[in-house]
């Protein structure tokens, strides 16, 4: 990754012009694509190649696999989804219609060995379930029984596939984050019906919402509060997550081991590199870990006020890319995508 003298990730922005409204955006390789729209593509290049497919559906997100190959478009308030393969619908999937207009689809892709799975909620809300993507093999079919009560929304496989995230909520409502070990899901699929192995990190590191969280590496996630009140004191000693704070935490030692707090909540975020996260609250901040410094803002570029997974009046954000492996970022406006890169803008 490319650094400035003092070691800091530079940023190089490109702007694309779309000629148009973007619905959706997913990195494929070195372009972009808006699955909502059709499969519309922009490379970075400049070149635009239009789609010829339509939905007549409301469709407003997507997730795709990071070649494009695999994608899924949804409503992010509501039940409906669609399984595309090579931009064609292969199978239709759902989730439970409760409290779904209230807080984001959990659903997201995972690639393991030669076959793309399928992390979602189609049948209860607090019940994940793994699926062969295409084909719809369930791989974690287990008998009815209880499931704990969280709703599970964001989903995000960690870098090396060993362990999933869940940025949802609990009836309050009140953020919180859940994590589970996917081979051990697969060996024994009651494990993402308990929170035994997979509590909320809050209980950790101080009983405060739990805004957003994206993972590090497959052990450590960075995890950020809103801008509210603390409802207690921090349980046990050491570093604690405050109000508009961001912390690393440590999963199997189950201990944060940084933690800063900043001017305002840092909203969305994505790794750049080991030592810094890109904020996406407001507009997008360069924020080292280690003690919350901001080493680069594009506060002409709008990212949205997105806090929760549970929707509220304020506008919906943007279509964004996110691309911690690439370390590169693409947000739409305006008739235009903006693209930062964090290392060689070539690439």
């Amino acid at each position: 990754m490319a650094t400035d003298e003092d070691g800091t990730p530079a940023g190089t922005v490109r702007v694309l012009a779309t000629g148009g409204a973007v619905r959706s955006l997913a990195w494929a390789g070195g372009a972009l694509v808006d699955w909502v729209a059709g499969g519309e593509r922009y490379g970075l290049d400049g070149s635009h190649e239009r789609a010829h497919r339509r939905y007549a559906y409301r469709f407003d997100s997507a997730v795709a696999t990071p070649d494009g190959e695999v994608a899924v478009i949804y409503e992010r308030g509501g039940t409906k989804g669609l399984v595309l393969r090579s931009g064609a619908p292969v199978r239709e999937i759902d989730r439970s219609f409760y409290q779904a207009h209230r807080y984001a689809y959990p659903v997201c892709l995972w690639s393991r060995g030669d076959r793309v799975l399928l992390v979602h909620c189609p049948d209860e809300y607090n019940r994940i379930e793994i699926e062969d993507a295409l084909t719809g093999e369930r791989l974690t079919a287990r008998p009815e029984g209880d499931a704990a009560d969280f709703f599970h929304s964001r989903l995000e496989v960690s870098p090396g596939g060993r362990r999933l995230l869940s940025a949802g909520w609990i009836w309050h409502p009140w953020d919180a984050v859940a994590f589970f070990d996917l081979e051990e899901a697969l060996r024994e699929p009651r494990r993402l019906d308990t929170q035994e192995d997979a509590h909320p990190v809050a209980p950790h590191v101080g009983a405060i919402q739990e805004a957003t969280a994206t993972w590090l590496t497959d052990d450590r996630l960075i995890l950020t509060a809103d801008g509210g009140p603390r409802d207690g004191e921090p349980e046990g000693e050491g570093l604690a997550l405050q109000p508009s704070g961001v912390v690393v935490y440590d999963v199997p030692a189950r201990r944060c081991v940084s933690s800063c707090v900043l001017e305002r909540p840092a909203g969305r975020v994505m790794r750049v590199g080991a030592e810094h996260v890109l904020a996406l609250y407001e507009h997008p901040r360069l924020r080292r870990l280690e003690d919350g410094a901001e080493v680069a803002s594009w506060p002409e570029l709008p990212s949205g006020t997105e806090l929760s997974c549970i929707f509220c009046a304020d506008a919906p954000p943007p279509p964004m890319a996110l691309d911690p492996d690439r370390a590169r970022i693409a947000i739409a406006r305006e008739g235009e995508i903006h693209v930062i890169t964090f290392g060689d803008p070539t690439a």
